[in-house]
């Protein structure tokens, strides 16, 4: 801003919390297989305020506070499927799988002298897909071996775009997760992993 050469009190508090309620039901088919189906509830809600001041009057102007103060919520709902599968007494199979759920975030409430999300302003930031497996092995009575691999389908989600070609959930791409985790039990009540 014309006329000021320096920053003071500068200031960031942000919260973002997802509240998710699942609701399943689970039914086993056979002794070694089971499947379940449900749905779950998504409430997500973002609050920001900042804030700082413009100083060093150069041209002898008085100190100039600018102030952010918005939320943004949405709500949302989406599916979910699981298939546990035992194949035998050691080796056991699952998978899950979350379908995507639409998020349309709406600004409301703000406060601050600088309108960064004006009111009723919609912006998208649905929760992808995301397919789990799991496979776990029992080496021995005490020691238990894991692999997980969980794929998030971050393209089919709408994440908005930046100007008008830049689709952001396309740019950021699907991605993965590999985990490998290992159990023993030492003791009839404790274990290690």
């Amino acid at each position: 801003t014309p006329g000021y050469n320096s920053l003071s009190n500068q200031s960031l508090k942000a919260s973002s919390y997802y509240l998710a309620v699942p609701i399943n039901l689970s039914c086993a088919i056979t002794d070694k297989l089971a499947l379940s189906v449900g749905f779950r509830y998504i409430n997500a809600n973002n609050h920001t305020k900042a804030g700082l001041t413009l100083v060093d009057k150069v041209y002898g102007l008085s100190d100039y506070p600018i102030t952010v103060d918005y939320k943004k919520s949405a709500n949302g709902f989406g599916g979910i499927f699981g298939l546990d599968y035992a194949v035998n007494e050691k080796l056991n199979v699952a998978i899950h799988y979350e379908t995507k759920v639409k998020l349309v975030f709406e600004a409301d409430d703000n406060k601050g002298s600088v309108s960064l999300e004006t009111d009723g302003k919609k912006s998208y930031r649905d929760l992808p897909a995301v397919l789990y497996t799991g496979v776990s092995y029992k080496v021995t009575d005490k020691f238990t071996a894991a692999l997980d691999f969980n794929y998030y389908f971050q393209k089919n989600a709408d994440w908005g775009s930046i100007g008008d070609t830049l689709d952001v959930s396309n740019q950021a791409g699907n991605c993965y997760h590999v985990a490998l985790g290992l159990q023993y039990q030492l003791l009839p009540k404790l274990q290690v992993s």
